[in-house]
Order: structure tokens, then C-alpha cells, then sequence
């Protein structure tokens, strides 16, 4: 059927006991279908959304959930029967990534904020508060890049 040819077609229906007549475009009718039929979008974590978004040209959703190269994080958390669930909405249907939460790491004793760290552990202070994002990170950012400094995280308020 092709929607095209019908749109602005309006539709009737009657209802004998109020002897009513209601009128609806049939292009409304066909939005509310498409609406119901689309699946809804599962959210999952940024890293299982980048393995999917790698593996969705050269592998099948079973290669995808069975061999992940090797990476920890993910294997860990495609264990879960749920997780995989999940996935597997998500390969097919579509997903959305799940917003980090974001911290910034303070120095105890200056108060001092960490403004970035540079390959080889450098790390770089502020002398004041920072708002913005620049100097907030992910846990995952700051457990690979200096695992020692997470003690000293705390999130970033909303």
C-alpha cells in the first residue's frame, strides 16, 4: 500500500449508540502503526556501543557476543544473561549510550583540581575550581590512565 497515494484520505467510522460520525486522516493512522511498531531503543554502556558499532559489518550478533579480542571489560559484562539480552536489542533494534557519570579528581591538601593527565603519569593542576568540563573525567578514564588517583575522585555534581 502506498502511503503516499493515501495521504489526506480521511476515514469514518460510526458508532450506533451515540449515532456519531468521527473522522480521522488515514496519514494519522499510519503515523500512530509506525509509532507502535518501532522497537524502543535499549541503553547501554559506551564501550558495548563501540564494539557493536566495530563488529556490526564484518561479524553476526553471535561472533559479536562470543569473541569480544580480548577485551576484559567487555567479556565481563556480556557474562550477564541480561547483559546479552541487551545486546541483542541492541544489535538489532538500535540503542542508545548510557551518559557517564563524570568526576573530577581534588587534591586533598591544596584543594588543588587535576586538569588533565599526560602519557607517562605528568599530571597537571589548577589553581581554582573549574566548572566546565575541562578536568572531569570518566571512571574508566581515570582508572587507565592513573588507577592510583581514583581515591581522590568525586563526581561532578548535575
Amino acid at each position: 500500500m502506498d502511503k503516499q497515494k493515501l495521504k489526506g484520505t480521511l476515514i469514518s467510522a460510526a458508532w450506533e449508540e451515540n449515532e456519531g460520525v468521527y473522522h480521522v486522516r488515514l496519514e494519522d493512522v499510519f503515523e500512530i502503526i509506525d509509532q507502535l511498531d518501532e522497537p524502543e531503543k535499549v541503553v547501554v554502556p559506551a564501550f558495548v556501543g563501540e564494539w557493536i558499532d566495530k563488529c556490526k559489518d564484518s561479524k553476526s550478533l553471535h561472533g559479536a557476543m562470543q569473541y569480544q579480542d580480548g577485551n576484559e571489560r567487555l567479556n565481563n559484562w556480556m557474562i550477564n544473561a541480561i547483559n546479552q539480552k541487551t545486546f541483542a536489542r541492541a544489535w538489532l533494534d538500535g540503542y542508545e549510550v548510557e551518559q557517564e557519570k563524570k568526576y573530577f579528581i581534588k587534591d586533598k591538601t591544596t584543594g588543588q583540581l587535576l586538569g588533565y593527565i599526560r602519557p607517562k603519569k605528568k599530571l597537571y593542576w589548577l589553581q581554582e575550581q573549574n566548572n566546565g568540563a575541562y578536568g572531569t573525567f570518566t571512571k574508566n578514564e581515570i582508572e587507565s590512565l592513573c588507577p592510583e588517583l581514583w581515591p581522590l575522585a568525586e563526581e561532578v555534581p548535575e
